[in-house]
């Protein structure tokens, strides 16, 4: 459940994003810069996936995956939840003032 909201809430600051930089190679690039962090730089499974460690390795604690996300990986922690809860209001609060983003051409 808490990957399905972790998600949710990646998806619609992601969504804003597009909206306001009109560049689907910028999200892309964050989701790509995000997902290599998760994997390759702290060593945690990146949704199911196996780790591919460099320069950290963690340790998988089963019983605690409220923290660490356990098997699924870091999106099913209540730490990433809060983190991409806090990144979308960010982007929220930064579209509300601005006001520069326009519907995308179709």
């Amino acid at each position: 459940m808490l990957a399905a909201l972790d998600l949710v809430f990646f998806a619609f600051a992601m969504s804003l994003l597009r909206l306001q930089t009109h560049s689907l190679w910028f999200v892309g690039a964050f989701h790509a810069a995000w997902n290599f962090a998760e994997g390759v730089l702290f060593g945690t499974a990146v949704s199911g996936t196996t780790k591919q460690a460099i320069i950290f390795n963690s340790i998988r604690m089963p019983h605690k995956s409220l923290v660490n996300g356990g098997i699924f990986g870091v999106e099913n922690s209540l730490v990433s939840v809060i983190l991409d809860g806090i990144l979308l209001l960010i982007i929220v609060g930064y579209v509300y003032r601005h006001h520069n983003y326009q519907p995308i051409d179709s």
